[in-house]
């Protein structure tokens, strides 16, 4: 019966976890590494050697 509580609880946990990140990314958008002045937006690193993959 334990197993069964802690392994529920852990996905649920995980659960929660993916949906809020997804949202997240959704509604707020990947940002990293831009420069938003305005309605403008710019990546600077964006084509040189200084690009971070991830």
């Amino acid at each position: 019966m334990r197993l069964i509580l802690i392994t529920l609880t852990a996905l649920l946990l995980a659960t929660v976890v993916g949906v809020g990140a997804t949202w997240m990314t959704t509604t707020r958008g990947t940002e990293i590494g831009a420069l938003t002045i305005g309605a403008w937006t710019a990546r600077p690193r964006t084509g040189t050697a200084d690009v971070d993959p991830y």
